[in-house]
């Protein structure tokens, strides 16, 4: 901040917003049984801890990266397949001193984990509101479910309660909000280079923070915030554009130009809701309660961080959800616990905590389908709508428990794939064979357990730079998220030639440019200009045949 950073903001104070004592929760609860209470939520993370196969996804692009390949997934072409950037290169960090992924993956997300407890803790302050805040988290499934995974949600998590933490200091500490609506530019630019679209859920406070400083803000504090906002997004645009040749991650492109009406996924994403609530209708109340008692307050900075839930929760359902059960909403959930904790501080009164840690801690205990009480050979392969309790299908290969068993299996019984399912066996064969091309519908463990020499194409698209641009084979008949291509004639020989065969000479024309942007000269002049103009739309009518 500049020197009037003293100076008390006109009209909208934030020291009014908050209040100006910010009191722990009292009563008996005191800081160890907060500590108690972190433990014991690691614990169950620990216990429920499983790898998806969409993280093998990414693990086999840093097994490309690290062969000298690139950050690529099949070694001929350079395809973004990972989701969050900056996921994939803080995994790059222990790959360099260990080949164990899934064990990488796991004590990357539980360090991660205890980073958002401990940003929680400095947000919420009060014991009561803290132990309210970490059983409504310990009794959703759909959040503990991604703690671990491999996929980047441990991060995200992290992420945000890095920036709720320095958001509520924003608006309680005058003299050091200069420090803080830095730390705030700083969470929200590392978030948005996680999850794009967390952008959705932060963008309203951030902007609602800015704002209300907006008169203390000189024209260099202006520039350097912005810089550090949304600087490490624009450094990672242009490396994508010029690398990849799209800004977007090729499994966006798969998921968001499918060709599929948009009512039918707005559709699709009422039932991710449905679904939702049925799997955690303890989180639902609890993200209700948090939205309410956001607009009863009458503060600015909790009715920003409720538009953005709730514009977030709006993303979701217009691009049909997601077929992993709770993933996409548990970013806003943790919004909402936190904003939930907050709201109780503000008001000074510690009895509904209470009462709430009472009732949350019964649940999470009695309660049948619990984290907590989810046991070691949790099996749910049950589907609604598509929409798949993604942990309940993977965890009795993929679990903590069988990586153990693996892993300490004696050398000669081991087995070279893990996990031992039949994907990833298939996967294991087609890579030892004399095979040099093969596609598959799942390509996770497959892929990652096949090695990193085989081409594979991804029926999907998710893999795929050409099948992500075409649309769905059959639009009436579709899985979320799993967007099946047509077979496109003489596609398979022109990958296994190198020439470009396909039987329509329109759509051949396209994949000549795609493969100009995928595996020309980095730097040449004719790829820019590819590039330029494929994101321009200006091959667009070569796709006419194929789009409906």
């Amino acid at each position: 901040m500049t020197r009037t950073r003293d100076r008390k903001p006109t009209g909208n104070h934030p020291r009014n917003e908050v209040g100006t004592h910010r009191r722990a929760a009292v009563g008996a609860i005191g800081p160890k049984l907060s500590v108690v209470g972190g433990v014991a939520f690691l614990l169950v993370v620990l216990k429920n801890a499983w790898a998806s196969d969409d993280s093998y996804i990414i693990f086999r692009s840093l097994e490309q990266l690290f062969a000298g390949n690139g950050p690529v997934w099949n070694a001929h072409e350079r395809v973004q397949v990972f989701t969050s950037p900056l996921w994939f290169w803080l995994l790059s960090i222990p790959r360099t001193v260990s080949h164990d992924v899934y064990l990488n993956a796991l004590v990357f997300s539980v360090a991660l984990v205890a980073v958002m407890l401990v940003f929680m803790r400095r947000a919420l302050r009060g014991n009561a509101s803290f132990l309210m805040a970490v059983l409504l988290l310990v009794c959703c499934n759909g959040f503990v479910d991604f703690t671990t995974s491999g996929l980047e949600n441990s991060l995200a998590y992290a992420l945000i309660a890095f920036y709720l933490s320095a958001y509520v200091r924003v608006f309680e500490d005058d003299a050091g909000a200069g420090k803080s609506l830095t730390h705030l530019a700083l969470a929200f630019g590392l978030a948005i280079v996680t999850r794009h679209d967390l952008s959705v859920l932060l963008l309203p406070s951030f902007a609602y923070a800015l704002y209300i400083w907006r008169r203390h803000l000189g024209g260099a504090r202006w520039v350097r915030l912005l810089l550090i906002a949304c600087g490490p997004m624009a450094v990672w645009s242009l490396f994508a554009l010029v690398y990849y040749g799209s800004i977007f991650p090729n499994s966006a492109l798969a998921k968001l130009d499918t060709g599929i009406a948009w009512m039918d996924l707005v559709r699709q994403g009422g039932r991710y809701l449905v679904a939702s609530v049925r799997y955690d209708t303890i989180a639902a109340v609890a993200m209700v309660a948090a939205l309410v008692a956001a607009l009863r307050s009458g503060k600015g900075w909790a009715i920003a961080l409720a538009f953005g839930v709730l514009a977030d929760v709006a993303y979701v359902v217009s691009v049909g959800g997601d077929f992993m059960l709770g993933r996409f909403l548990s970013f806003a959930y943790l919004v909402c616990v936190l904003l939930l904790g907050l709201c109780v501080n503000v008001r000074g009164r510690p009895g509904p905590a209470f009462a709430a840690v009472l009732v949350l801690g019964g649940y999470a205990l009695i309660y049948p389908h619990t984290p907590v009480n989810s046991g070691r050979n949790y099996v749910n392969q049950r589907r609604y709508a598509g929409i798949a309790d993604e942990r309940g299908v993977f965890f009795e290969y993929s679990s903590i428990y069988k990586y153990i068993k693996h892993a300490a299996a004696a050398p000669g019984a081991r087995l070279p794939y893990f996990p031992a399912n039949a994907s990833s066996k298939r996967g294991y064969d087609i890579g030892q064979g004399p095979y040099k091309l093969t596609d598959s519908p799942m390509i996770g463990f497959f892929g990652y357990s096949a090695g990193i020499r085989l081409m594979i194409v991804d029926r999907l698209g998710l893999a795929d730079p050409l099948l992500a641009r075409l649309p769905v084979a059959d639009p009436r008949t579709w899985r979320i998220g799993h967007f099946q291509r047509a077979p496109v004639p003489g596609y398979y020989e022109s990958i296994a030639s190198g020439t470009p065969q396909i039987h329509d000479p329109q759509l051949n024309e396209f994949y000549r440019k795609v493969r100009v942007i995928t595996r020309g000269r980095l730097f040449s002049r004719e790829r820019l200009q590819t590039i330029v103009a494929m994101n321009l739309g200006r091959y667009d009518h070569y796709l006419a045949s194929v789009r409906p």
